[in-house]
Protein backbone atom coordinates (compact mmCIF):
# COMPACT_ATOMS: atom_id res chain seq x y z
CA UNK A 1 0.00 0.00 0.00
CA UNK A 2 1.22 3.71 -0.69
CA UNK A 3 -0.18 6.59 1.19
CA UNK A 4 -0.61 9.50 -0.17
CA UNK A 5 -1.36 12.70 1.57
CA UNK A 6 -4.08 15.18 0.93
CA UNK A 7 -4.91 17.27 4.67
CA UNK A 8 -2.18 19.50 4.63
CA UNK A 9 -2.88 21.42 1.50
CA UNK A 10 -6.35 21.59 2.37
CA UNK A 11 -5.80 23.06 5.86
CA UNK A 12 -3.42 25.65 4.49
CA UNK A 13 -6.33 26.96 1.97
CA UNK A 14 -8.70 26.71 5.30
CA UNK A 15 -6.63 29.01 6.99
CA UNK A 16 -6.09 31.70 3.89
CA UNK A 17 -10.09 31.48 3.37
CA UNK A 18 -9.56 32.28 7.37
CA UNK A 19 -7.68 34.98 7.19
CA UNK A 20 -9.50 36.87 4.25
CA UNK A 21 -12.99 36.45 6.38
CA UNK A 22 -11.59 37.36 9.39
CA UNK A 23 -11.11 41.01 7.83
CA UNK A 24 -14.76 42.05 7.66
CA UNK A 25 -16.41 39.46 9.93
CA UNK A 26 -17.39 40.40 13.41
CA UNK A 27 -14.22 39.72 15.88
CA UNK A 28 -16.78 38.14 18.12
CA UNK A 29 -17.80 35.30 15.94
CA UNK A 30 -16.93 31.84 17.18
CA UNK A 31 -14.32 29.61 14.92
CA UNK A 32 -15.45 26.60 13.26
CA UNK A 33 -13.69 23.77 14.66
CA UNK A 34 -10.81 22.11 12.91
CA UNK A 35 -11.33 19.00 10.72
CA UNK A 36 -9.43 16.22 10.40
CA UNK A 37 -9.04 13.06 8.42
CA UNK A 38 -5.99 10.66 8.52
CA UNK A 39 -5.18 7.23 7.77
CA UNK A 40 -2.88 5.74 10.56
CA UNK A 41 0.20 4.34 8.94
CA UNK A 42 0.57 1.07 11.76
CA UNK A 43 -2.45 -0.28 10.76
CA UNK A 44 -1.94 -1.64 7.03
CA UNK A 45 1.03 -3.49 5.14
CA UNK A 46 3.10 -1.15 2.63
CA UNK A 47 2.91 -4.44 0.45
CA UNK A 48 1.00 -5.83 -2.05
CA UNK A 49 -2.11 -7.89 -1.60
CA UNK A 50 -2.36 -11.59 -2.44
CA UNK A 51 -3.53 -12.76 -5.76
CA UNK A 52 -6.00 -14.54 -3.40
CA UNK A 53 -9.02 -13.27 -2.37
CA UNK A 54 -8.66 -11.59 0.98
CA UNK A 55 -9.65 -9.60 3.97
CA UNK A 56 -7.98 -6.21 5.45
CA UNK A 57 -9.78 -6.88 8.90
CA UNK A 58 -8.92 -2.99 10.68
CA UNK A 59 -7.85 -0.22 8.77
CA UNK A 60 -7.61 2.59 10.77
CA UNK A 61 -8.46 6.26 10.33
CA UNK A 62 -8.18 9.21 12.57
CA UNK A 63 -11.31 11.79 12.48
CA UNK A 64 -12.11 14.79 13.90
CA UNK A 65 -15.16 17.69 12.94
CA UNK A 66 -16.32 16.78 10.15
CA UNK A 67 -18.76 13.84 8.12
CA UNK A 68 -16.84 11.53 5.95
CA UNK A 69 -17.09 9.01 3.37
CA UNK A 70 -14.85 6.21 1.64
CA UNK A 71 -14.44 5.81 -2.49
CA UNK A 72 -12.35 4.14 -4.92
CA UNK A 73 -10.58 4.58 -8.05
CA UNK A 74 -9.06 2.04 -10.19
CA UNK A 75 -5.62 2.96 -11.02
CA UNK A 76 -4.36 0.07 -13.20
CA UNK A 77 -5.46 -3.43 -14.23
CA UNK A 78 -9.00 -4.71 -12.35
CA UNK A 79 -11.44 -3.01 -9.35
CA UNK A 80 -10.84 -6.18 -6.94
CA UNK A 81 -12.23 -4.35 -3.80
CA UNK A 82 -15.05 -6.21 -3.26
CA UNK A 83 -16.70 -4.55 -0.20
CA UNK A 84 -15.79 -1.84 2.17
CA UNK A 85 -17.39 -1.61 5.46
CA UNK A 86 -18.52 1.24 6.54
CA UNK A 87 -18.64 3.84 3.73
CA UNK A 88 -19.18 6.80 5.49
CA UNK A 89 -19.91 8.72 8.90
CA UNK A 90 -18.60 10.93 11.15
CA UNK A 91 -20.16 14.48 12.73
CA UNK A 92 -19.71 17.70 12.23
CA UNK A 93 -18.44 18.04 15.69
CA UNK A 94 -16.70 15.62 17.16
CA UNK A 95 -13.40 15.39 19.67
CA UNK A 96 -10.57 13.42 17.69
CA UNK A 97 -11.99 9.77 16.87
CA UNK A 98 -10.30 6.73 15.81
CA UNK A 99 -12.43 4.10 13.50
CA UNK A 100 -11.38 1.32 11.45
CA UNK A 101 -12.66 0.11 8.27
CA UNK A 102 -13.16 -3.65 7.28
CA UNK A 103 -12.00 -4.68 3.30
CA UNK A 104 -13.00 -7.70 1.38
CA UNK A 105 -10.77 -7.95 -1.92
CA UNK A 106 -12.04 -10.52 -4.88
CA UNK A 107 -8.55 -12.65 -6.23
CA UNK A 108 -6.13 -11.58 -9.31
CA UNK A 109 -6.79 -14.22 -12.18
CA UNK A 110 -5.01 -11.96 -14.31
CA UNK A 111 -0.91 -12.14 -15.11
CA UNK A 112 -1.03 -7.92 -14.44
CA UNK A 113 -1.08 -6.05 -10.87
CA UNK A 114 -3.96 -4.39 -10.39
CA UNK A 115 -4.08 -0.78 -8.52
CA UNK A 116 -6.74 0.92 -6.47
CA UNK A 117 -6.79 4.22 -4.41
CA UNK A 118 -8.90 4.35 -1.49
CA UNK A 119 -10.15 7.80 -0.62
CA UNK A 120 -11.34 9.03 3.00
CA UNK A 121 -12.84 12.33 2.30
CA UNK A 122 -15.16 15.22 3.56
CA UNK A 123 -18.16 16.13 1.94
CA UNK A 124 -16.60 19.35 0.46
CA UNK A 125 -13.77 17.32 -0.40
CA UNK A 126 -11.48 19.97 1.07
CA UNK A 127 -10.32 17.36 4.18
CA UNK A 128 -9.18 13.77 3.53
CA UNK A 129 -6.73 11.03 3.18
CA UNK A 130 -5.88 8.25 0.29
CA UNK A 131 -3.95 5.04 0.14
CA UNK A 132 -3.04 3.16 -2.46
CA UNK A 133 -3.61 -0.42 -2.18
CA UNK A 134 -1.79 -2.80 -5.03
CA UNK A 135 -3.06 -6.70 -5.35
CA UNK A 136 0.05 -8.78 -7.09
CA UNK A 137 -0.37 -10.39 -10.33
CA UNK A 138 -0.83 -14.43 -10.53
CA UNK A 139 2.42 -16.22 -11.74
CA UNK A 140 1.27 -18.90 -13.93
CA UNK A 141 2.71 -22.25 -14.32
CA UNK A 142 2.59 -24.20 -17.30
CA UNK A 143 0.24 -26.42 -17.64
CA UNK A 144 0.75 -29.87 -19.80
CA UNK A 145 -1.39 -32.15 -20.91
CA UNK A 146 -0.08 -35.94 -21.99
CA UNK A 147 -2.05 -38.03 -24.62
CA UNK A 148 -1.35 -41.61 -24.05
CA UNK A 149 -2.94 -44.04 -26.89
CA UNK A 150 -1.95 -47.25 -25.11
CA UNK A 151 -4.27 -47.09 -22.57
CA UNK A 152 -7.78 -47.63 -23.79
CA UNK A 153 -11.49 -47.27 -22.49
CA UNK A 154 -14.70 -47.46 -23.93
CA UNK A 155 -15.67 -47.53 -27.88
CA UNK A 156 -17.99 -44.68 -28.75
CA UNK A 157 -21.39 -45.83 -29.89
CA UNK A 158 -22.96 -41.91 -30.25
CA UNK A 159 -24.28 -38.98 -29.40
CA UNK A 160 -27.64 -38.44 -30.17
CA UNK A 161 -30.89 -36.56 -29.69
CA UNK A 162 -34.99 -37.70 -29.79
CA UNK A 163 -37.04 -36.83 -33.02
CA UNK A 164 -40.48 -37.40 -29.92
CA UNK A 165 -43.63 -35.26 -30.06
CA UNK A 166 -42.31 -31.76 -31.01
CA UNK A 167 -39.36 -32.43 -32.61
CA UNK A 168 -40.45 -36.28 -34.73
CA UNK A 169 -41.44 -33.92 -37.89
CA UNK A 170 -38.16 -32.76 -38.68
CA UNK A 171 -37.65 -31.16 -42.58
CA UNK A 172 -35.52 -32.50 -44.84
CA UNK A 173 -33.29 -29.32 -44.37
CA UNK A 174 -33.51 -29.58 -40.55
CA UNK A 175 -32.61 -33.36 -40.73
CA UNK A 176 -29.43 -32.92 -42.41
CA UNK A 177 -28.32 -29.92 -40.28
CA UNK A 178 -28.90 -32.21 -37.13
CA UNK A 179 -27.11 -35.33 -38.60
CA UNK A 180 -24.80 -34.40 -41.15
CA UNK A 181 -21.35 -33.82 -41.88
CA UNK A 182 -20.74 -30.57 -43.38
CA UNK A 183 -18.88 -27.64 -41.81
CA UNK A 184 -22.01 -25.90 -40.62
CA UNK A 185 -23.75 -29.33 -39.71
CA UNK A 186 -23.97 -30.65 -35.87
CA UNK A 187 -22.77 -34.36 -36.91
CA UNK A 188 -25.33 -36.26 -34.43
CA UNK A 189 -25.01 -40.43 -34.69
CA UNK A 190 -27.44 -41.12 -32.64
CA UNK A 191 -31.85 -40.86 -32.66
CA UNK A 192 -34.18 -41.59 -30.45
CA UNK A 193 -37.90 -42.36 -31.28
CA UNK A 194 -40.99 -43.22 -29.66
CA UNK A 195 -42.61 -46.62 -30.00
CA UNK A 196 -46.20 -45.34 -30.64
CA UNK A 197 -48.98 -48.39 -29.12
CA UNK A 198 -51.26 -47.75 -32.49
CA UNK A 199 -49.23 -48.80 -35.82
CA UNK A 200 -50.96 -46.55 -37.42
CA UNK A 201 -48.69 -43.97 -36.26
CA UNK A 202 -45.78 -45.89 -37.46
CA UNK A 203 -46.26 -44.54 -40.94
CA UNK A 204 -45.18 -41.15 -40.21
CA UNK A 205 -42.41 -42.05 -38.15
CA UNK A 206 -41.07 -44.17 -40.91
CA UNK A 207 -41.67 -41.23 -43.51
CA UNK A 208 -39.22 -38.98 -41.17
CA UNK A 209 -36.70 -41.91 -40.23
CA UNK A 210 -35.89 -42.62 -44.07
CA UNK A 211 -34.56 -39.32 -44.27
CA UNK A 212 -32.29 -39.53 -40.99
CA UNK A 213 -30.73 -42.98 -41.99
CA UNK A 214 -29.52 -41.61 -45.21
CA UNK A 215 -26.76 -40.33 -42.79
CA UNK A 216 -25.91 -44.16 -41.33
CA UNK A 217 -27.61 -42.75 -37.71
CA UNK A 218 -28.34 -45.08 -35.24
CA UNK A 219 -31.98 -45.04 -34.16
CA UNK A 220 -33.02 -46.34 -30.93
CA UNK A 221 -36.78 -47.04 -29.72
CA UNK A 222 -38.21 -46.28 -26.99
CA UNK A 223 -42.04 -47.16 -25.45
CA UNK A 224 -43.69 -44.75 -23.34
CA UNK A 225 -46.50 -47.49 -23.01
CA UNK A 226 -47.49 -50.79 -24.04
CA UNK A 227 -50.50 -50.82 -25.99
CA UNK A 228 -53.52 -50.33 -23.31
CA UNK A 229 -55.10 -53.44 -23.57
CA UNK A 230 -51.90 -55.23 -22.32
CA UNK A 231 -52.18 -53.57 -19.05
CA UNK A 232 -53.91 -53.91 -15.74
CA UNK A 233 -55.71 -50.22 -15.69
CA UNK A 234 -56.63 -50.42 -20.21
CA UNK A 235 -55.25 -47.10 -20.18
CA UNK A 236 -52.23 -45.66 -21.65
CA UNK A 237 -51.52 -43.46 -18.45
CA UNK A 238 -49.77 -45.02 -15.37
CA UNK A 239 -51.13 -48.86 -14.82
CA UNK A 240 -48.50 -51.88 -15.17
CA UNK A 241 -48.36 -55.12 -18.04
CA UNK A 242 -49.82 -57.63 -16.88
CA UNK A 243 -47.11 -60.82 -16.75
CA UNK A 244 -49.99 -62.71 -18.62
CA UNK A 245 -49.37 -60.32 -21.67
CA UNK A 246 -45.37 -59.96 -21.65
CA UNK A 247 -45.64 -62.31 -24.19
CA UNK A 248 -47.65 -60.02 -26.56
CA UNK A 249 -45.87 -57.07 -25.73
CA UNK A 250 -42.73 -58.91 -26.85
CA UNK A 251 -44.36 -59.44 -30.13
CA UNK A 252 -45.57 -55.72 -30.34
CA UNK A 253 -41.89 -54.39 -30.00
CA UNK A 254 -40.90 -57.43 -32.38
CA UNK A 255 -43.81 -56.01 -34.86
CA UNK A 256 -41.97 -52.86 -34.90
CA UNK A 257 -38.62 -53.95 -35.90
CA UNK A 258 -39.97 -55.38 -38.82
CA UNK A 259 -42.34 -52.89 -39.67
CA UNK A 260 -39.44 -50.76 -39.87
CA UNK A 261 -37.27 -53.33 -41.85
CA UNK A 262 -39.73 -53.73 -44.21
CA UNK A 263 -39.79 -49.39 -45.26
CA UNK A 264 -35.91 -49.80 -45.14
CA UNK A 265 -35.26 -48.39 -41.62
CA UNK A 266 -33.00 -50.75 -39.52
CA UNK A 267 -33.83 -50.41 -35.60
CA UNK A 268 -30.61 -50.47 -34.38
CA UNK A 269 -32.20 -51.30 -30.21
CA UNK A 270 -35.00 -51.09 -28.91
CA UNK A 271 -35.95 -50.50 -25.34
CA UNK A 272 -37.99 -52.49 -22.85
CA UNK A 273 -39.78 -49.12 -20.85
CA UNK A 274 -39.07 -45.70 -21.25
CA UNK A 275 -38.47 -44.49 -17.01
CA UNK A 276 -40.45 -47.65 -15.57
CA UNK A 277 -39.43 -45.97 -11.91
CA UNK A 278 -41.69 -43.10 -12.15
CA UNK A 279 -45.44 -41.77 -11.67
CA UNK A 280 -46.81 -39.51 -14.02
CA UNK A 281 -49.88 -38.14 -15.84
CA UNK A 282 -48.62 -38.64 -19.16
CA UNK A 283 -48.49 -41.74 -21.68
CA UNK A 284 -46.12 -44.47 -19.00
CA UNK A 285 -46.34 -47.24 -17.85
CA UNK A 286 -44.83 -48.60 -14.29
CA UNK A 287 -42.40 -51.81 -13.57
CA UNK A 288 -41.09 -53.12 -10.53
CA UNK A 289 -37.52 -54.01 -10.31
CA UNK A 290 -38.88 -57.83 -9.62
CA UNK A 291 -41.73 -57.37 -12.85
CA UNK A 292 -38.42 -56.01 -15.27
CA UNK A 293 -36.41 -58.91 -14.20
CA UNK A 294 -39.04 -61.55 -15.41
CA UNK A 295 -39.81 -59.96 -18.49
CA UNK A 296 -35.75 -60.56 -19.35
CA UNK A 297 -35.42 -63.36 -18.07
CA UNK A 298 -38.85 -64.69 -20.23
CA UNK A 299 -38.97 -62.76 -23.02
CA UNK A 300 -36.44 -60.40 -24.11
CA UNK A 301 -34.65 -62.92 -26.03
CA UNK A 302 -37.07 -63.00 -28.32
CA UNK A 303 -37.33 -59.88 -29.16
CA UNK A 304 -34.90 -60.37 -32.93
CA UNK A 305 -33.15 -58.22 -35.12
CA UNK A 306 -32.04 -55.33 -32.50
CA UNK A 307 -30.13 -54.99 -29.50
CA UNK A 308 -32.60 -54.64 -26.10
CA UNK A 309 -31.72 -52.14 -23.67
CA UNK A 310 -32.97 -52.26 -20.35
CA UNK A 311 -34.22 -50.35 -18.04
CA UNK A 312 -34.07 -46.72 -19.10
CA UNK A 313 -34.57 -45.43 -14.67
CA UNK A 314 -35.50 -41.98 -14.26
CA UNK A 315 -31.88 -41.44 -12.98
CA UNK A 316 -30.42 -44.13 -13.59
CA UNK A 317 -31.50 -46.84 -10.70
CA UNK A 318 -28.98 -49.46 -10.43
CA UNK A 319 -32.32 -51.05 -8.51
CA UNK A 320 -33.57 -51.80 -12.11
CA UNK A 321 -30.10 -53.05 -13.96
CA UNK A 322 -28.12 -54.66 -11.16
CA UNK A 323 -30.59 -57.59 -10.62
CA UNK A 324 -30.09 -57.98 -14.86
CA UNK A 325 -26.36 -58.23 -14.55
CA UNK A 326 -26.67 -60.53 -11.68
CA UNK A 327 -29.32 -63.34 -12.57
CA UNK A 328 -27.12 -65.91 -15.43
CA UNK A 329 -30.80 -65.64 -17.79
CA UNK A 330 -31.54 -62.22 -17.69
CA UNK A 331 -27.84 -60.62 -18.37
CA UNK A 332 -27.56 -62.97 -22.01
CA UNK A 333 -31.00 -61.65 -22.99
CA UNK A 334 -30.22 -58.09 -23.00
CA UNK A 335 -27.33 -55.70 -24.45
CA UNK A 336 -27.59 -52.26 -23.29
CA UNK A 337 -27.55 -51.13 -19.94
CA UNK A 338 -29.70 -47.56 -20.47
CA UNK A 339 -30.82 -44.72 -18.47
CA UNK A 340 -31.58 -41.10 -17.50
CA UNK A 341 -29.72 -38.51 -15.30
CA UNK A 342 -32.25 -36.49 -13.75
CA UNK A 343 -31.71 -35.94 -10.20
CA UNK A 344 -28.55 -38.22 -10.38
CA UNK A 345 -27.24 -41.43 -11.73
CA UNK A 346 -23.79 -39.91 -13.21
CA UNK A 347 -21.59 -42.45 -12.11
CA UNK A 348 -19.85 -45.31 -12.56
CA UNK A 349 -21.49 -48.47 -13.71
CA UNK A 350 -19.09 -51.24 -13.17
CA UNK A 351 -20.76 -54.43 -12.62
CA UNK A 352 -21.87 -53.47 -16.71
CA UNK A 353 -18.63 -53.05 -17.59
CA UNK A 354 -17.56 -56.45 -16.10
CA UNK A 355 -20.86 -57.99 -18.17
CA UNK A 356 -19.80 -56.51 -21.24
CA UNK A 357 -22.75 -54.56 -21.27
CA UNK A 358 -22.58 -51.02 -23.25
CA UNK A 359 -23.64 -47.89 -20.73
CA UNK A 360 -25.90 -45.34 -22.76
CA UNK A 361 -27.07 -42.07 -21.26
CA UNK A 362 -30.69 -41.69 -23.37
CA UNK A 363 -32.42 -38.74 -22.03
CA UNK A 364 -31.70 -35.71 -19.86
CA UNK A 365 -32.72 -31.89 -20.77
CA UNK A 366 -31.83 -28.56 -19.22
CA UNK A 367 -34.25 -25.72 -19.30
CA UNK A 368 -33.60 -23.36 -16.57
CA UNK A 369 -35.99 -25.57 -14.51
CA UNK A 370 -38.90 -24.09 -16.50
CA UNK A 371 -37.93 -20.67 -15.74
CA UNK A 372 -36.31 -19.20 -19.03
CA UNK A 373 -34.70 -16.30 -19.87
CA UNK A 374 -33.53 -14.83 -23.05
CA UNK A 375 -30.15 -13.83 -21.64
CA UNK A 376 -27.46 -15.66 -23.43
CA UNK A 377 -24.90 -15.61 -20.92
CA UNK A 378 -27.32 -17.63 -18.65
CA UNK A 379 -28.49 -20.04 -21.12
CA UNK A 380 -24.89 -20.34 -21.74
CA UNK A 381 -23.50 -21.15 -18.78
CA UNK A 382 -26.35 -24.02 -18.49
CA UNK A 383 -24.51 -25.41 -21.86
CA UNK A 384 -21.30 -25.40 -20.33
CA UNK A 385 -23.07 -27.35 -17.34
CA UNK A 386 -24.83 -29.86 -19.81
CA UNK A 387 -20.94 -30.46 -21.64
CA UNK A 388 -19.58 -31.09 -17.92
CA UNK A 389 -22.19 -34.27 -18.07
CA UNK A 390 -21.12 -35.09 -21.31
CA UNK A 391 -17.34 -35.21 -19.63
CA UNK A 392 -18.21 -37.09 -16.91
CA UNK A 393 -20.58 -39.67 -18.99
CA UNK A 394 -17.44 -40.39 -21.33
CA UNK A 395 -15.14 -40.38 -18.24
CA UNK A 396 -17.38 -43.03 -17.01
CA UNK A 397 -16.78 -45.07 -19.77
CA UNK A 398 -20.30 -44.53 -20.92
CA UNK A 399 -20.55 -45.66 -24.16
CA UNK A 400 -23.40 -43.00 -25.62
CA UNK A 401 -24.98 -39.92 -24.31
CA UNK A 402 -28.49 -38.54 -25.96
CA UNK A 403 -30.39 -35.34 -25.22
CA UNK A 404 -33.95 -35.02 -24.98
CA UNK A 405 -35.99 -33.08 -27.74
CA UNK A 406 -33.49 -32.27 -31.15
CA UNK A 407 -36.09 -29.38 -31.69
CA UNK A 408 -37.00 -27.44 -28.70
CA UNK A 409 -36.12 -23.42 -27.37
CA UNK A 410 -33.73 -25.46 -25.05
CA UNK A 411 -31.72 -27.58 -27.66
CA UNK A 412 -29.82 -27.73 -30.42
CA UNK A 413 -32.94 -26.63 -33.58
CA UNK A 414 -35.08 -23.70 -32.30
CA UNK A 415 -38.62 -24.16 -32.62
CA UNK A 416 -40.36 -20.37 -32.28
CA UNK A 417 -40.42 -20.37 -28.87
CA UNK A 418 -38.77 -18.48 -26.30
CA UNK A 419 -37.31 -16.09 -28.94
CA UNK A 420 -35.97 -18.87 -31.08
CA UNK A 421 -36.09 -18.84 -35.03
CA UNK A 422 -37.71 -22.05 -36.13
CA UNK A 423 -35.17 -24.46 -37.12
CA UNK A 424 -31.86 -22.51 -36.56
CA UNK A 425 -29.17 -23.61 -34.79
CA UNK A 426 -28.52 -22.64 -31.30
CA UNK A 427 -25.90 -22.26 -29.25
CA UNK A 428 -26.27 -25.71 -27.75
CA UNK A 429 -26.29 -27.25 -30.79
CA UNK A 430 -22.80 -25.81 -31.11
CA UNK A 431 -21.50 -26.95 -27.74
CA UNK A 432 -23.28 -30.41 -28.27
CA UNK A 433 -21.31 -30.72 -31.69
CA UNK A 434 -17.69 -30.37 -29.96
CA UNK A 435 -18.64 -33.88 -28.91
CA UNK A 436 -21.01 -35.67 -31.55
CA UNK A 437 -20.08 -33.86 -34.80
CA UNK A 438 -15.91 -34.84 -34.10
CA UNK A 439 -15.89 -38.56 -31.44
CA UNK A 440 -17.48 -40.73 -33.43
CA UNK A 441 -18.71 -44.15 -33.38
CA UNK A 442 -16.00 -46.51 -33.40
CA UNK A 443 -13.60 -44.06 -32.21
CA UNK A 444 -12.21 -45.46 -28.68
CA UNK A 445 -11.33 -42.97 -25.96
CA UNK A 446 -7.74 -42.77 -24.54
CA UNK A 447 -5.68 -41.53 -21.76
CA UNK A 448 -4.66 -38.14 -20.87
CA UNK A 449 -2.96 -36.69 -17.74
CA UNK A 450 -2.36 -33.80 -16.73
CA UNK A 451 1.06 -32.31 -14.69
CA UNK A 452 -0.70 -30.53 -12.35
CA UNK A 453 -4.28 -29.72 -10.91
CA UNK A 454 -6.36 -27.95 -13.23
CA UNK A 455 -10.10 -26.80 -13.43
CA UNK A 456 -10.37 -27.56 -17.40
CA UNK A 457 -12.33 -31.19 -18.15
CA UNK A 458 -10.31 -33.04 -20.61
CA UNK A 459 -11.42 -36.25 -22.57
CA UNK A 460 -9.31 -37.58 -25.59
CA UNK A 461 -10.28 -40.38 -28.63
CA UNK A 462 -8.54 -41.63 -31.75
CA UNK A 463 -10.12 -42.78 -34.60
CA UNK A 464 -10.03 -42.45 -38.47
CA UNK A 465 -5.88 -42.08 -38.27
CA UNK A 466 -6.68 -39.00 -36.06
CA UNK A 467 -6.77 -38.06 -32.37
CA UNK A 468 -9.78 -35.54 -31.04
CA UNK A 469 -9.06 -34.28 -27.80
CA UNK A 470 -12.44 -32.58 -26.20
CA UNK A 471 -11.68 -29.75 -23.47
CA UNK A 472 -14.60 -28.07 -21.22
CA UNK A 473 -12.95 -24.82 -19.19
CA UNK A 474 -16.03 -24.18 -17.00
CA UNK A 475 -14.31 -21.29 -15.21
CA UNK A 476 -15.01 -18.04 -14.89
CA UNK A 477 -10.87 -17.10 -16.28
CA UNK A 478 -9.14 -17.73 -18.94
CA UNK A 479 -6.78 -21.00 -18.80
CA UNK A 480 -3.32 -19.92 -20.98
CA UNK A 481 -0.66 -21.72 -22.52
CA UNK A 482 -1.43 -25.42 -22.04
CA UNK A 483 1.10 -27.73 -23.16
CA UNK A 484 -0.52 -31.10 -25.76
CA UNK A 485 2.18 -33.58 -26.13
CA UNK A 486 2.13 -36.94 -28.12
CA UNK A 487 3.90 -39.88 -28.15
CA UNK A 488 5.26 -39.22 -32.12
CA UNK A 489 5.09 -35.88 -34.26
CA UNK A 490 2.13 -33.94 -34.71
CA UNK A 491 1.94 -32.87 -38.54
CA UNK A 492 -1.91 -30.82 -38.02
CA UNK A 493 -3.98 -29.46 -35.44
CA UNK A 494 -6.93 -27.51 -36.00
CA UNK A 495 -9.23 -25.95 -33.38
CA UNK A 496 -12.94 -25.60 -32.65
CA UNK A 497 -14.22 -23.09 -29.90
CA UNK A 498 -17.51 -22.19 -28.53
CA UNK A 499 -18.12 -19.68 -25.74
CA UNK A 500 -20.42 -17.17 -25.09
CA UNK A 501 -19.10 -15.03 -27.95
CA UNK A 502 -18.09 -17.65 -30.06
CA UNK A 503 -20.11 -20.86 -32.34
CA UNK A 504 -17.05 -23.59 -32.89
CA UNK A 505 -14.75 -21.50 -34.30
CA UNK A 506 -12.11 -22.75 -36.60
CA UNK A 507 -8.64 -21.98 -37.00
CA UNK A 508 -5.11 -23.86 -37.22
CA UNK A 509 -2.62 -24.31 -34.48
CA UNK A 510 0.92 -24.93 -35.49
CA UNK A 511 2.19 -27.48 -33.52
CA UNK A 512 6.08 -28.23 -32.59
CA UNK A 513 7.56 -31.86 -33.20
CA UNK A 514 5.11 -33.53 -30.83
CA UNK A 515 3.63 -31.07 -28.91
CA UNK A 516 1.58 -27.60 -28.98
CA UNK A 517 -0.19 -25.18 -27.08
CA UNK A 518 -3.52 -23.80 -26.95
CA UNK A 519 -5.47 -21.25 -24.42
CA UNK A 520 -8.67 -21.54 -23.62
CA UNK A 521 -11.30 -18.87 -22.72
CA UNK A 522 -13.49 -18.60 -19.84
CA UNK A 523 -16.52 -20.76 -19.88
CA UNK A 524 -15.92 -22.43 -23.07
CA UNK A 525 -15.34 -25.79 -25.03
CA UNK A 526 -13.07 -26.41 -27.15
CA UNK A 527 -12.11 -29.49 -30.26
CA UNK A 528 -8.69 -30.29 -31.18
CA UNK A 529 -8.79 -32.63 -34.53
CA UNK A 530 -5.16 -33.70 -34.04
CA UNK A 531 -3.22 -35.75 -37.13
Amino acid sequence: MRRMKMAGLYFLMFWMCVGVMSCSDDDSEVEKPLAELEFVNSTFSSGELSVDAGLLNNVQFMWANTLWEVKTEVLEGAAFISSITPTSGGAAVQSKKQEGLKITYAANYSTKKNRMRLMLLSPDGLTGDTIELVQAARVIVPLGYTIDPTRKFQTISGFGGAAIWNSESLSATEVKKIFGSDESDLGLSIVRVRIAQEQSSWVSLATILKEIVKYDVKIIASPWSPPASLKDNNNSVDGHLLPENYGAYAQHLNEFVTYMASQGVPIYAVSIQNEPDIEVKYESCRWTPAQLLSFVQNHARTIQNTKVVASESFNFNKVYTDPLLNDATAVGNFDIVGGHIYGGGLSAHSLAEQKGKEVWMTEYLMNLSEKWVTAESTIWNESVEMLQSMHTAMSYNWNAYIWWYIRRYYSFLGDGDKSTTAGATLKRGHAFAHFAKFVRPGYTRIHVTADKSSELKVTAYEGDGQTIIVVVNPSVVDVSNVKWMFPVDVTSVTAYVTSLTQNRDKSEVTPSGNAFSASFPAKSVTTFVVK
